[in-house]
């Protein structure tokens, strides 16, 4: 018997469609409400699932644990309102379950790129936030199952007690909550910094917590946070912690970068890839650090290692692009520091492909153009990128014109570029 859990607060929009994608998958379903003021509690209980009112207690796991008390089945399914189960889950659920020497099972999830995404699209990547991941999502029941932290909440105590015996299950996941304006309005990032606030308080130690901070704090633009608690995650991480240490190093490695100290953001990179093993991100973030401290060999390697990750799912992820455009624009930029403009135009115009409009690749195509000889190629790669104003655009504009002979466009370009 399989028992679908979700913890669920005012989804009265995301939850038919979750309890719809499991239906004729799971046995039951349990929602633990924590507080709606919509008609959560009634969709759940319409769709036949049953349904525990619990007090909120600024605690993911807590929410997490209260569920599988209610649950009866033998095996546990978790899903969140705003994930679907992809079509053809029920088989590969069932010959996971059907193993004696596996307790739980890793299933792919996929971030979708907008809400009305179609799934087959998002599954495809044409339609995904970089890759999928591997998460675990299917438990054996057992009676010492247990989540912990209070955000980003996860099993892994429990894991190592059953000696860690998890299967991949061939099943996806298409998650809605990652779209930008949807998280935006939820406000997710703010909730999540006030929770992992309290969780590395609590315990001072949790590598992943600190990390999680770290990353929350980052996209959020506060980088003083972002930095301090990325580098206690590094002094962690250096103590050969058994959490991953993904996420503090690529947040320490971008606080690096965007404060100009290419080396260390190197050996952030580098520790990382030391403790986790040669993530995409890690790659992406240590050849975009040698990029810029000139080992440029090193970095086309480094680029090229990340690109070909593409398609393979993660265990974590912290750059939704490191194994597409962001990552071809940073081959292309090394690439063409290199001295093959030619090389450099390709990857730019793939991240062009993979993602339209990128500027960074839009002016590195223009660049590589120019660098080869094509000042009008150049001039009208830039034209998209001038009407907005971007100061780089007019810069490799007027570089073109000046090639061009056309002196008194450059010079206008030229103090377009000064005022952008």
């Amino acid at each position: 018997m399989l028992s679908l859990c979700l913890i669920a607060r005012d989804e009265e929009a995301m939850l038919p469609g979750c309890l719809a994608s499991a239906r004729g998958v799971v046995d039951e379903v349990v929602v633990i409400d924590t507080g709606s003021t919509d008609a959560t509690a009634r969709v759940a209980e319409q769709a036949g699932a049953r349904v525990v009112h619990w007090a909120w207690r600024d605690d993911f796991a807590a929410a997490r644990n209260e569920a599988v008390a209610h649950a009866r089945g033998d095996w546990v399914l978790v899903l969140d309102a705003d994930e679907r189960l992809a079509p053809g889950a029920l088989p590969a659920l069932r010959k996971a379950m059907s193993q004696r020497r596996a307790d739980a099972g890793l299933l792919r999830l996929h971030d979708a790129a907008t809400l009305d995404a179609a799934a087959a699209d998002v599954l495809a990547g044409r339609a995904r936030l970089g890759e999928a991941e591997w998460l675990p999502r299917l438990f054996r029941h057992t009676p010492d199952l247990q989540w912990e932290s209070r955000v980003h909440e996860n099993v892994r105590s429990w894991l190592r007690r059953r000696q860690n015996r998890v299967v991949r299950v061939e099943a996806d996941i298409v998650h809605l909550g990652a779209v930008p304006q949807l998280r935006a309005a939820r406000r997710k990032q703010e909730r999540n910094l006030f929770l992992l606030r309290k969780q590395v308080q609590a315990f001072p130690r949790d590598l992943y917590a600190w990390g999680s901070l770290a990353m929350e704090a980052w996209q959020l633009g506060r980088l003083d946070e972002a930095e301090h608690a990325s580098a206690r995650g590094l002094d962690l991480l250096s103590e050969r912690s058994e959490s991953r240490g993904l996420r503090a190093a690529a947040i320490a490695a971008l606080v690096a970068l965007e404060r100009g100290d290419d080396a260390r953001a190197l050996a952030a990179a580098e520790a990382g890839i030391a403790h986790d093993g040669p993530h995409p991100d890690l790659l992406f973030l240590r050849g975009w650090a040698r990029e810029r401290l000139g080992q440029l060999e090193a970095a086309i390697a480094d680029a090229r290692a990340a690109l070909a990750c593409r398609g393979a799912p993660q265990d974590d992820s912290c750059i939704a692009g490191a194994t597409t455009h962001l990552g071809q624009t940073r081959l292309g930029a090394a690439l063409l520091l290199a001295g093959q403009p030619a090389q450099a135009r390709a990857a730019f115009e793939e991240a062009l492909r993979q993602r339209p409009g990128h500027a960074e690749a839009q002016i590195g195509a223009a660049k590589a153009r120019l660098a080869a000889g094509d000042a009008k190629g150049a001039l009208a790669a830039c034209e998209p990128l001038l009407a907005r104003g971007h100061r780089d655009a007019w810069k490799v504009a007027a570089a073109a014109a000046s090639a061009l002979g056309l002196h008194d466009d450059a010079a206008l370009f030229e103090r377009r570029a000064a005022g952008a």
